[in-house]
């Protein structure tokens, strides 16, 4: 069979399976890239991983995005916390002048 039999016979199976089932689609999906390898002579084993890899790898890029997901809230809780301990030290810096204000305004109205 040369790759264009082969590629034929990719494309006729692929389309004599049941369109709602679970093969088809992930074969479509994947039909460039299958024929793609076909045509270029890369073996299977080169080009796809298989479900365990995929498993393995799916798994790693979910640690990778937890492990990202914490220390990003880590670094937004300490900004957080900055930020609030700087609006209160401008609200006692405010709250300071605003007292003295008042304390020289009844110094005046006493005399």
């Amino acid at each position: 069979m040369n790759k264009f039999e082969e590629i034929k016979a990719f494309k006729a199976l692929v389309s004599n399976l049941p369109p709602d089932g679970y093969i088809r689609p992930w074969l479509e999906s994947q039909a460039d890239e299958i024929t793609n390898a076909i045509r270029q002579d890369y073996l299977p084993e080169v080009c796809a991983m298989s479900m365990t890899e995929f498993r393995q790898h799916r798994e790693g890029l979910l640690h990778d995005a937890e492990h990202q997901a914490r220390v990003t809230l880590a670094k937004a809780e300490r900004d957080a916390a900055h930020t609030i301990q700087q609006a209160d030290t401008k609200a006692d810096d405010i709250i300071g002048r605003l007292n003295d204000a008042i304390h020289h305004c009844r110094e005046a109205i006493n005399y």
